[in-house]
């Protein structure tokens, strides 16, 4: 196996995780559900490490890391959301700033650039599954836990908008140059 492609299969298995911890969550397996939802957070910081280390960094893997993130991440709102364990306020603020940057990173892949990955939105991401974390735990040990979690989640909103000005700020200067037309 080429370990230049460990990231992107790192990538992929963050992906596959997805329809376990759904299935547990919705069968009250709250916590091997936890564990498997750290395992995928934890691949996410393990992937940009290696790709960046092996120096294995490509197109498809910057474009398809946050991507995978996306799916991680609000699957697992949306189904909370669902099962009424978090506000659907908090859910559309953060799905609706993440259609938002996938539009821009959109625009700017159409112009042959890369918006990559800020510092920020890099955070904000380890808070939301360290705080899903803390909620699927708290579901089984702690009215406690589960409500610091869910406190988390709310950081990560506010975090997401002041990232998202940063995007839109990075793309405004990146892109000043660039007609956009219909």
């Amino acid at each position: 196996m080429n370990k230049k492609m460990v990231p992107m299969y790192l990538t992929s298995f963050r992906i596959a995780l997805v329809l376990p911890v759904i299935l547990l969550i919705l069968y009250e397996g709250y916590l091997l559900a936890a564990v498997l939802w750290i395992i995928a957070g934890l691949t996410d910081g393990l992937d940009g490490y290696l790709s960046r280390k092996w120096s294995a960094q490509t197109t498809a893997g910057a474009l398809l890391d946050p991507v995978a993130d996306k799916i991680l991440t609000l699957s697992i709102l949306i189904l909370l959301c669902y099962l009424k364990k978090i506000d659907p306020f908090l859910v559309i603020l953060l799905v609706s700033r993440d259609i938002y940057i996938t539009g821009l990173r959109s625009i700017a892949a159409d112009k042959g650039l890369i918006l990559y990955a800020k510092p920020l939105a890099k955070w904000k991401t380890a808070l939301q599954i360290v705080g899903v974390f803390l909620m699927l735990i708290g579901f089984e040990i702690s009215f406690y836990v589960e409500h610091a979690g869910y406190g988390l989640l709310w950081v990560c909103v506010l975090m997401s908008w002041i990232s998202a000005w940063d995007y839109t700020n990075d793309f405004r200067k990146k892109f000043k140059f660039i007609e956009f037309s219909s």
